[in-house]
C-alpha cells in the first residue's frame, strides 16, 4: 500500500529543531508587546504546574551571543523559572536577524480567541457531565459561564399594558441582539454582581445599576 504523498513546501515544522536544553540559556527578548502581569499568566502557570510544559519555547540564535533569545513562549518560560525547572524544550528558529525575529513574534500571536458564549456552553455541558474537571477555571468562573449560558431573555418581553403609574409594577423587555452585543452585556452584568457587596444581586437589578451609571454620568 502506498502511503499518502505530502507536499513539504506545506509543512515548514523541522523536528531537528526541536530539543531540551537548560533553561538558564534562554533570556527574554525587549520587544515583546504582551503584558507581564495579566490573568492569562494565572492560567499558564495553572496550566504547566498540572500538565507539564508542552509547548515548546520558540526562540533564536544570535551571532557572537551564548544562548537563546525567546521568539515566543516568554509566559511559558517565566511560569517554568519560577517553578525551579531545569530543562525545557524549545525550537530553535536558527540565526534570524532582527526583522524576522519581531515578525515571527507578531506571527506567533496570531490566535484565534474563543466565542466566549460557545466556551460557557461548552463548560456547562462538561461540568454537568464529568466529575473533577481540570480546567483553567475558578468555581466563580463556571458559576458565571452557568448564567451566561441559562440567562433568559424572554424575562424582558415589553408589556404594553403596564400602567407606568403604579409603584412596584413590572414591566419587561425584549431585546433581539447578535452573539457579540449579548456577550458584552452579560459580561457587564457578571461584573456588577461580582463587585457587590451582598453578591446577591439578580441579573435584573444588575442591568438596572449599569443603566443608572451610565445616566449619572451624563
Amino acid at each position: 500500500m502506498v502511503g499518502k504523498r505530502y507536499n513539504m513546501a506545506e509543512i515548514t515544522f523541522d523536528p531537528a529543531k526541536l530539543f531540551i536544553t537548560d533553561i538558564d540559556l534562554i533570556r527574554p527578548n525587549d520587544y515583546n508587546p504582551k503584558d507581564k502581569e495579566t490573568e492569562e499568566y494565572k492560567k499558564v502557570k495553572e496550566s504547566i504546574e498540572k500538565n507539564g510544559l508542552r509547548l515548546p519555547i520558540v526562540v533564536r540564535e544570535i551571532s557572537g551571543v551564548e544562548g537563546y533569545e525567546i521568539i515566543d513562549g516568554e509566559q511559558r518560560w517565566r511560569v517554568c523559572k519560577e517553578l525551579n525547572f531545569e530543562k525545557v524544550i524549545i525550537y530553535n528558529e536558527g540565526n534570524l536577524n532582527d526583522q524576522r525575529a519581531k515578525e515571527l513574534t507578531i506571527w506567533y500571536q496570531q490566535q484565534v480567541p474563543f466565542n466566549e458564549i460557545l466556551l460557557a456552553k461548552l463548560v456547562t455541558e462538561m461540568a454537568s457531565s464529568y466529575k473533577d474537571l481540570a480546567l483553567p477555571f475558578s468555581e466563580e468562573e463556571v458559576l458565571e459561564m452557568k448564567e451566561l449560558v441559562n440567562f433568559d431573555w424572554d424575562n424582558f418581553k415589553n408589556n404594553s399594558e403596564v400602567d407606568f403609574g403604579k409603584e412596584n409594577e413590572t414591566k419587561t423587555l425584549s431585546l433581539t441582539l447578535q452573539a457579540d452585543q449579548y456577550e458584552v452585556i452579560m459580561q457587564a452584568i457578571a461584573s456588577v454582581k461580582k463587585e457587590a457587596e451582598n453578591n446577591e444581586l439578580s441579573n435584573e437589578r444588575a442591568l438596572e445599576l449599569l443603566c443608572s451609571d451610565y445616566l449619572a454620568g451624563h
